[in-house]
């Protein structure tokens, strides 16, 4: 699988894949077909005619082709109430340049009031719908600017397979977000992302140039000179950014600047003990964080990666692992060695990537409701 394209494929798809919203069509995804049947005639009778309906939870939810171009969005989130659980399902869900409204089962001028402070309007189901009409057709047009959902993906050792892993991640995440992606490997690291997703680029990567590779995912190769820089503003336009940087030789200060800009951490663990030191740091120096700013906790996820055959020397069990660290090893990718163990890895990046965005790999008749592999995963 290609991650970038040749230059006139580059040049030719860059004009396909520019969206254009339309702020006359409107998707209502709820569950609820009365919700749904409800919302469109209010629509209706003010002359928006373009509406699909999605019989869907806003987690599951997928866009397609009947969607693409829709400029808003009516999500139905029931009962949920978790401020939290709902703004990060909805930086995951909605595009950045959709504009949204929440509609659910809380009467509570108190929740409507704080879903408002992230930009989130919000109408009680029973007795607001009628005000659903006049918010899409009294906006001025530009969507409320949104906080971006940051994932670092930290190599702990040089050569740890940082870049495989991240760029494999990146690779298969239209299986859990639609929503646009931005990649960035980092400056602190090697910065080979070319040499190592494709074996065939038909492009040359320019470092600081921002490439797409296809309608909602893009890439960045930062300089040396950009080691940590989480505050470009172009960043702000992307649902989701993939920081991918080697940790190993952080300062306290750019490991304070990752602490602050990220909301969920992939620590990337070679099976040697270096690898072991460098994670035991930096998940002590994140707790000593967290009890100093007094932050709300953000996620840690702990990947073993045996990119190497073991020796003598690093032959060491999941549980001396989890007994150095103090916490438990979340996943265990295993040595590339036969196209059977590159299957094998290419499964485990998947439960990887359901474990960051907390998108569940299930059946579709599993009858999960709202949010409820989301509130598993944000306990654990």
């Amino acid at each position: 699988m290609k991650l970038f394209r040749s230059d006139n494929e580059t040049e030719n798809s860059d004009l396909e894949a520019k969206i254009i919203r339309d702020k006359n069509k409107v998707v209502v995804i709820s569950t609820n077909s009365s919700i749904q049947s409800e919302i469109c005639s209010i629509l209706k009778m003010h002359n928006i005619g373009k509406v699909v309906s999605k019989k869907q939870y806003i987690n599951e939810f997928r866009e397609d082709e009947t969607t693409r171009d829709a400029g808003w969005y009516i999500v139905d989130i029931e009962s949920e109430k978790d401020l939290s659980i709902i703004n990060d399902i909805i930086v995951m869900g909605i595009p950045n340049d959709v504009m949204y409204v929440l509609i659910g089962d809380t009467d509570s001028i108190t929740f409507s009031s704080e879903l408002l402070k992230f930009g989130a309007r919000y109408l009680y189901k029973n007795t607001q719908l009628g005000s659903v009409a006049d918010i899409i057709l009294n906006s001025k047009g530009k969507s409320v600017d949104r906080i971006s959902l940051n994932v670092s993906i930290l190599g702990c050792k040089g050569g740890c397979g940082n870049t495989t892993i991240a760029s494999g991640l990146f690779s298969s995440i239209d299986k859990f977000i639609s929503a646009p992606v931005l990649y960035i490997q980092g400056g602190s690291g090697s910065r080979d992302l070319d040499l190592i997703s494709s074996e065939n680029l038909g492009i040359s990567i320019q470092e600081a140039k921002i490439q797409k590779t296809s309608s909602t995912k893009s890439v960045k190769i930062d300089s040396e000179v950009a080691r940590f820089d989480y505050d470009n503003p172009v960043y702000q336009q992307y649902n989701i950014n993939i920081f991918d940087h080697n940790i190993s030789r952080a300062s306290p200060e750019e490991l304070e600047i990752v602490f602050n800009r990220t909301n969920v951490f992939v620590l990337i663990v070679g099976n040697n003990f270096s690898s072991f030191r460098t994670a035991k740091k930096i998940v002590d120096e994140y707790k000593k964080f967290e009890l100093r700013t007094k932050s709300r906790p953000k996620r840690i996820i702990i990947c073993v990666n045996e990119y190497t055959v073991r020796t003598s020397r690093d032959k060491f069990s999941r549980e001396d692992i989890e007994d150095f660290l103090e916490r438990k090893v979340d996943m265990y990718l295993p040595h590339i060695n036969s196209d059977k163990r590159a299957k094998e890895f290419n499964e485990e990046l998947n439960i990887l990537n359901s474990l960051i965005f907390a998108k569940e790999i299930k059946d579709k008749e599993s009858g999960k409701g709202l949010f409820s592999w989301f509130k598993i995963l944000s306990k654990s």
